[in-house]
């Protein structure tokens, strides 16, 4: 028996889950784990089988999803080329995924189309619908949300829009006896992750963290997308934020002086995402010395 999952998003994430299924199937048993547990509930990795993907980038819908996760915009790195697969991309619903720049760039049509979603969802006799569209994409999100809960299939939110957490949405998934994972998923090892770790330092040091700053540089289709502060504001933010502060004693005097600012420069969109201004209190040099630093990054990131 497999878990059969329908990707909505065919991007840089997409292309490393998919490349990591494949890889770790045929991986010997002495390779790195790629999961914190082996077996979750009896199944394994060999048991994840996608069946059904989703994109609006005419260089990926109508080819196969083997081919489609190394298309252009798509920049991750190439670990394994899994074989054809069978599942072709199909063209699912544009509304808010995209900026009007980059619907220009990808040369990506406005114009809807019928809505197939809720049909490849049931045909493909998907299992779990698993988010993975660009940041900002509100309209998008809940259009594929209420396919899934109209066909029946659990939902993996894996970017910062409010469906997990949202009431009505948990109400009637519960009802309908539909789970929901979410919001937001951080990267394996990212900045997110490694801010947070360092972040919890400094109760553990009795020291008070008053400010702090996050840089994040990237030139991929997601952050040419929020180059809009808006699009950030709808939810990115927030998701980056709150995992990093939600252990301090004074979370709520850090997310008073929380602040954006965005500069972006170059063809692929490069973002400089400013946080907020940076200031600690601690005293004296050893209490956050590098050698604790790195022991404890060491150590948080062997048990996230």
């Amino acid at each position: 028996m497999c878990v059969r999952v329908a990707l909505a998003g065919v991007g840089n994430c997409a292309s490393a889950l998919v490349q990591g299924l494949y890889y770790y199937r045929s991986a010997s048993k002495s390779a790195t784990p790629a999961t914190v547990r082996q077996r979750f509930a009896g199944y394994d990795l060999a048991d994840i089988e996608v069946v059904a993907a989703f994109d609006v980038d005419p260089q990926k819908v109508g080819i196969d999803l083997s081919e489609a996760i190394f298309a252009p915009a798509n920049c991750a790195a190439v670990v394994h080329r899994p074989p054809k697969s069978g599942v072709v991309v199909a063209r699912g619903p544009l509304l808010d995924g995209l900026t009007p720049r980059i619907r220009k760039r990808l040369g990506v049509s406005n114009d809807e189309i019928s809505d197939t979603v809720y049909a490849v969802l049931t045909d493909s006799r998907a299992d779990v619908l698993v988010i993975l569209l660009p940041s900002g994409a509100q309209a998008a999100t809940h259009r594929y949300v209420e396919a899934a809960l109209a066909a029946g299939i659990g939902i993996v939110n894996a970017i910062p829009v409010n469906i997990a957490n949202n009431h009505e949405i948990a109400m009637r998934a519960t009802e309908a006896k539909v789970p929901i994972i979410g919001d937001d998923i951080k990267s394996q090892i990212g900045a997110t992750i490694v801010h947070k770790a360092i972040a919890e330092l400094f109760p553990l040091r009795s020291a008070l963290l008053k400010r702090t700053i996050q840089l994040d540089w990237a030139g991929d289709s997601d952050f040419e997308n929020l180059v809009s502060e808006q699009r950030y504001e709808l939810g990115k933010r927030a998701s980056k934020t709150h995992p990093i502060i939600w252990n301090q004693p004074n979370r709520d005097e850090i997310e008073k002086y929380a602040s954006l600012r965005s500069t972006t420069s170059g063809s692929c969109g490069t973002k400089r995402r400013l946080l907020s201004a940076s200031r600690a209190l601690c005293s004296g040099t050893c209490q956050f010395g590098s050698n604790l630093v790195f022991r404890f990054l060491m150590h948080s990131t062997r048990r996230v």
